[in-house]
């Protein structure tokens, strides 16, 4: 989150061994049920880039709190729909999720996963639908103007030129300095 006192007392903790990967672990054996300490175990591991090891841990949260009450249910369910399209390639679960999602970072992560795996699989309609729906629901995202631009341009669209220079332009407007 780049505060740096939040950052120093990581480094403190890390170092005294304190509110580490196997100390959390250690404690969610004793009580595999306690949603902060699976919440702590997928972000220990999201911290690490192994988004792939929380699928237990959010699958936990889901089932411990069915009402919601910790607020992890929305990431839990984005994240487990973003698991299945990386296992299996089907994009509906996420598709559904983001059709439903309010959180706006959670919004833009579940579309940057599901245009991410849309161009890396050579599914450009399928890309450029993502841009096209996620610049609906985040009208003021420059940064996500500007990759709806560029995947045009580089992928010579040219029946979407316009199109791309008119986000492009928006994006512009937002932050001129971020194009």
């Amino acid at each position: 989150n780049r505060d740096p006192a939040a950052y120093y007392q990581f480094i403190v903790d890390f170092r005294n061994g304190r509110n580490t990967l196997a100390e959390v672990q250690a404690k969610l054996e004793q009580d595999p049920q306690n949603v902060e300490l699976n919440y702590q175990l997928v972000k220990k591991y999201q911290l690490r880039g192994e988004d792939e090891k929380t699928k237990p841990y959010y699958t936990a949260i889901l089932e411990s709190d069915p009402q919601d009450t910790f607020g992890y249910g929305e990431e839990a369910r984005g994240y487990l729909a973003a698991i299945q399209l990386w296992e299996t390639g089907n994009d509906l679960p996420l598709l559904e999720q983001l059709s439903v999602a309010k959180n706006p970072e959670l919004v833009k992560q579940g579309y940057d996963i599901l245009i991410r795996h849309y161009e890396k699989n050579k599914q450009s309609e399928k890309t450029l639908s993502a841009y096209e729906n996620a610049l609906q629901k985040l009208p003021e995202d420059y940064n996500l103007m500007n990759g709806y631009g560029w995947y045009i341009y580089e992928n010579k669209l040219n029946g979407k030129y316009t199109q791309g220079i008119e986000v492009v332009r928006r994006a512009v407007e937002l932050k001129p300095d971020a194009a």
